[in-house]
C-alpha cells in the first residue's frame, strides 16, 4: 500500500485512534482492491480515484461517511438497511462496527463501474 498523502496524515490527525483506525481500515480495503488507487483531499474530505471516482470518505463529529454515489446506493440498498442514507451518503456512526464485506463490496462495485 502507498504511503499516505500529507494532506490526509493532516485531515485525520485530530481524531481519536478508534476513528483513525475505521478510516485506516476503509483506506486498506480500497488499496487491497486496487493498488493503482490514487488518493486525494477533493471537496475538503479524502477521496479515492481509479479510472473514475471510486469514493470519498469524510470524517465528522459523531460519524464517518462513505459517499460511494446514489447509483451504487441504490444498487447496494438492501444491505444497507442499518444505516442512514442520503442521496449517495452512507453514514456510519463511530459506535458501530465497520461491516468490512459490504465495504470491499461497494468498493469493488465502483472499480467495475469505472472500468
Amino acid at each position: 500500500m502507498k504511503s499516505m498523502p500529507e494532506a490526509l496524515i493532516k485531515y485525520i490527525e485530530g481524531y481519536d485512534d478508534d476513528v483513525k483506525n475505521k478510516f485506516l481500515t476503509i483506506r486498506k480495503l480500497i488499496f487491497d482492491a486496487c493498488e493503482d488507487v490514487m488518493e486525494k483531499i477533493s471537496y475538503g474530505i479524502p477521496t479515492y480515484f481509479y479510472k473514475g471516482v471510486i469514493m470519498h470518505v469524510g470524517l465528522f463529529q459523531s460519524h464517518l461517511s462513505l459517499f460511494p454515489g446514489p447509483d451504487t446506493i441504490d444498487y447496494f440498498r438492501s444491505r444497507l438497511e442499518n444505516y442512514k442514507l442520503d442521496k449517495g451518503t452512507i453514514r456510519i456512526p463511530y459506535s458501530m462496527s465497520l461491516d468490512e464485506n459490504l465495504i470491499k463490496d461497494i468498493i469493488i462495485y465502483n472499480l467495475n463501474q469505472n472500468r
